[in-house]
């Protein structure tokens, strides 16, 4: 091996003349005992019939060093700080019970395997450029879950008993898997960033767009396709026979294998009409969900549906396939509704996706094929078709297709039923959309001037007023603007984000008519109804952009204190509990909601909040040694007090977390001990940055004899004395 470093390992095996096979053979074994993917195996000569097998260290840049060092340095403190501590404890379980299999390493450092969940999981988990830690999961959540911390765990507990690690083969199921992963969470935050309306169609433009979308390929790890697979190389070698015999043998032994043989069957006899019975059948189990005994799937395989729904698209029955869109949407709802995480929602919305194209290639109008997707898209509660409605309403129509279009949706708006009462929601929901989608033709049918009635004849049935505003406001008719905002504040007080909404609205009319105090008061009454920490900030914020910051600031502390409210405009003698100080904002011109909730004054965990967020530790516990709050608030609040003042006040902080970690270890169960430990953790950190380490160790060994009888207490005892050790030595 010239042009090497210095071997590190010298392995001698001396076999007959011409044995080129042992040889390979020898080679592979060697590199199936390494566990540094940055080591490499070779045949080199020596001496007469001896042949030398060297391992030899690759050069290494500081990353790969670091990426090695870092994995293997990790504390169950960053790992709980990485994934949180009930993903860690998640994570730890599926560790004890084996649920990790196949680990294996890649050539660039990361650690792959499959963790049996709800389903099977293709994981993997790395240290990126910067030293963190990262993780991909073909499960719902993505990243950091609890497969990729008990995928660490196992990695973990293979270095620690000197355990080899094997690498990854180039062909590897799992990394496909990830690959396919990354590449559609890539795609999605593509689409989120250039879209992101909320709704796709709904409340947005549609874009003049009518390309296909055609997705990258899969980014996949470098060490894809370097070499053929095993198996691979098995097949051809095998002559025609040996194949059709090994296929045979595979057919009988395995049910999958047979039915996948007999489906490939159909699709090459071209036998269309025994396919659309196979797909109707399909389509019915997903109506009535035939569940898996052994991980809760439908028993119905969503690849060979969507490869069957392909066929028939390639084999002209675009038609046929649209009538099935509806059912199949239906049968899709149903069985992701009833699953534990959603898993066959993206196999789902492929199947749905190949309905959408035969869409645009039937017979029907350009009219009812928008009236189709916009049908299905209002049907999908779960966002099963994604963007695939959208390549229909983006097409370039003529002006006459969308007045057909929206005399469509005109005649179905007539035929609903007006809303009524307080358990309408969704069928409010419902006509919202509708009319969304009617507006939205209108205006590209080029009748811009029917959309304004038709949002004010729409506003108190949906109760979508801010629709009807914002037009109001693009054609500059700010006073009737002005007053749709007003009598929808009065309507919707009981939805308190639509109402939220509105006095956004109509604070950016107050400032485009020039009232930026009026403005203000709408801030002032959303805190004087609903006081918090938020509300107080928004109030004062803009109050000092209006240049009446103290006197509102005043006055909103004086409320929190004494529940008093200032009168815009008030003469007369001054009450007693009043301040001097006069309430520079005008009447809002908005009737005021009672509050939710009765206040109690003084509002102590407003003003706590107020004063943490202001870094004000005095300020912090004169507020929590007011004896006036209401009963049980010191416990809610607690834990925020004691992270505010530890700086300034360590003896009190550091007692607040006391009392709060003994309540939880005195609850006498496991969540209780892990509570508690974790709270111990920051009293620890308090008294460690003060100096006082003996302090801390008393009191750990009075903690210890005080639960001597209770394992599982002194167990989470051990692991918060242990939380800054490295996870292999524990």
């Amino acid at each position: 091996m010239p042009n090497r470093e210095p071997l590190e390992a010298i392995y001698i095996y001396t076999p007959s003349p011409g044995e080129e096979a042992a040889r390979q053979r020898l080679i592979e074994l060697l590199a199936g005992l390494l566990d540094n993917p940055n080591e490499q195996v070779g045949l080199v000569p020596s001496s007469g019939e001896v042949v030398g097998c060297a391992v030899a260290k690759k050069k290494t840049s500081s990353r790969s060093t670091r990426k090695a060092k870092t994995l293997a340095s990790l504390t169950w403190d960053s790992l709980e700080k990485w994934a949180g501590r009930r993903i860690v404890q998640r994570g730890r379980t599926y560790h004890r019970q084996k649920a990790v299999k196949d680990l294996a390493q890649t050539s660039g450092g990361a650690v792959v395997a499959w963790v049996q969940g709800e389903r099977r999981y293709a994981t993997k988990v790395e240290i990126d450029s910067k030293g963190k830690l990262q993780s991909v999961c073909t499960c719902p959540y993505y990243t950091t879950c609890k497969h990729a911390v008990a995928v660490v765990l196992a990695y973990l507990d293979e270095l620690k008993n000197d355990r080899v690690v094997p690498l990854a083969p180039d062909d590897d199921q799992r990394l496909a898997e990830i690959a396919e992963m990354e590449n559609r969470a890539a795609r999605l935050s593509d689409v989120d960033d250039a879209d992101d309306d909320g709704d796709d169609l709904v409340g947005g433009d549609w874009e003049e767009d009518d390309e296909e979308y055609e997705a990258p390929p899969p980014r996949r790890s470098k060490a894809i396709h370097r070499r053929t697979p095993s198996w691979q190389a098995l097949l051809v070698g095998l002559t025609r026979d040996q194949l059709v015999g090994l296929v045979e043998e595979l057919a009988v032994g395995f049910d999958g294998v047979r039915s996948l043989l007999e489906h490939r069957s159909s699709l090459l006899k071209g036998r269309e009409g025994e396919l659309l019975k196979k797909v109707r059948a399909a389509i019915r189990d997903l109506h009535e969900p035939q569940w898996d005994e052994d991980w809760g799937h439908p028993n119905v395989d969503l690849d060979q549906l969507k490869e069957q729904l392909e066929a028939l698209l390639k084999k002209g029955h675009a038609d046929a396939l649209v009538q099935l869109g509806p059912d199949l949407l239906t049968g899709a709802g149903r069985t992701v509704e009833s699953e534990h995480e959603g898993e066959s929602a993206y196999e789902l919305g492929q199947c749905l996706t190949v309905v959408f194209r035969a869409l645009r290639q039937s017979s029907l109008a350009q009219d009812a094929q928008v009236d189709v997707a916009m049908q299905m898209k209002l049907a999908d509660e779960y966002d099963l078709c994604g963007d695939a409605p959208r390549k229909i309403f983006n097409r370039r129509y003529r002006r006459d297709v969308w007045r057909a279009v929206a005399a469509r949706l005109q005649d179905r708006l007539g035929q609903l039923k007006p809303p009524a009462g307080k358990d309408s929601f969704g069928t409010r929901r419902h006509r919202d959309r509708l009319v969304d989608f009617l507006v939205q033709a209108l205006e590209k049918a080029g009748q811009k001037g029917d959309v304004i009635p038709l949002c004010e004849r729409e506003a108190p049935a949906t109760n979508n007023y801010g629709r009807l505003v914002d037009r109001l406001v693009a054609a500059r008719r700010m006073e009737e603007a002005e007053r749709w905002c007003v009598r929808g504040l009065q309507e919707v007080g009981e939805y308190r984000g639509v109402a939220a909404e509105l006095r956004r609205r109509l604070e950016q009319i107050c400032g485009k008519r020039g009232e930026p105090l009026r403005a203000v008061a709408l801030k002032a009454d959303v805190f004087f109804e609903e006081p918090s920490l938020k509300s107080f900030q928004d109030l004062t914020s803009a109050a000092r952009k209006a240049k009446v910051g103290p006197a509102v600031d005043a006055w909103a502390r004086h409320f929190l204190v004494t529940g008093r409210r200032p009168m815009p405009g008030a003469k007369g003698k001054r009450a007693k509990d009043e301040l001097a100080t006069p309430w520079p904002l005008p009447e809002s011109g908005v009737v005021a909601h009672p509050s939710r909730r009765q206040l109690e004054v003084p509002m102590i965990n407003v003003l706590i909040q107020i004063a943490i967020a202001e870094k004000n530790a005095d300020e912090v516990l004169r507020w929590y040694d007011d004896q006036r709050g209401p009963r049980g608030w010191r416990g809610a609040l607690g834990m925020e007090v004691a992270g505010a003042i530890g700086g300034k006040y360590p003896d009190r902080a550091v007692a607040i977390y006391k009392k709060h970690a003994e309540a939880a270890i005195n609850r006498v169960n496991p969540r209780g001990y892990e509570d508690g430990a974790a709270i111990l953790r920051r009293a620890k950190q308090v008294l460690l940055k003060a100096g006082r380490k003996e302090e801390w160790a008393t009191y750990m060994a009075q903690l210890r004899e005080k639960n001597r009888g209770r394992p599982r207490c002194i167990k989470e005892l051990d692991r918060l004395e242990k939380g800054s050790r490295r996870i292999v030595e524990d």
